[in-house]
């Protein structure tokens, strides 16, 4: 009987332990998984983050080479329309666009008005004796500024003429280019 109640007490103690190791096993293997998670998800951001960084540098390289790209073509297409003015202005047709574009330039200006004419040494010869001060000037491509009044400068020079219409070669220059991405993409 001693020895029954001996061992019914150790078998307590055996169950009572085995309860505290199996509770402790069960705490021990929930720290270490929620330690793993943990770790896991910390990784698994890291690894997104430097993912993300790897898109953004490559976005950003793109990005570069489609600006070279566009520096590119805008400086090849000024050098083209540059070359292309030049040839206009040495052409027969310059003196009738540069007449046309006084007598425009003209009609918005009355008789009391005192006008001064800003324009390059070799167009003198097309103003025929016009009523106005005359002032020569390098710095002008072709066509010409009036100022009136020393007040108002008005603008008919060739170069205002591009800066107005900057706007849509950018938009021309800029569609060109999307149409040559576009080839390129196909090719590949």
């Amino acid at each position: 009987m001693v020895l029954d109640k001996h061992a019914s007490e150790n078998e307590i103690k055996i169950k009572e332990l085995e309860k505290k190791y199996d509770k402790l096993l069960a705490n021990t293997q929930e720290s270490v998984f929620t330690k793993d998670e943990k770790h896991y998800k910390s990784m698994r951001k890291k690894g997104n983050q430097d993912s993300k960084k790897n898109i953004s540098k490559a976005k950003v390289a793109y990005q570069n080479k489609v600006l070279v790209s566009k520096s590119r073509m805008i400086e090849t297409f000024n050098e083209y329309l540059l070359e292309e003015i030049k040839g206009f202005i040495n052409s027969d047709k310059y003196e009738s666009y540069f007449a046309n574009c006084l007598e425009a330039a003209m009609k918005n200006f009355s008789e009391e008005d005192k006008l001064r004419i800003i324009i390059r040494k070799d167009d003198k010869n097309y103003l025929d004796n016009k009523d106005m001060d005359i002032e020569i000037s390098d710095e002008l491509l072709g066509g010409f500024h009036i100022i009136a009044n020393e007040n108002i400068k008005y603008d008919y020079s060739i170069e205002g003429k591009l800066s107005d219409a900057s706007e849509y070669i950018g938009c021309l220059i800029l569609k060109l280019m999307t149409n040559k991405a576009g080839e390129n993409n196909e090719r590949k």
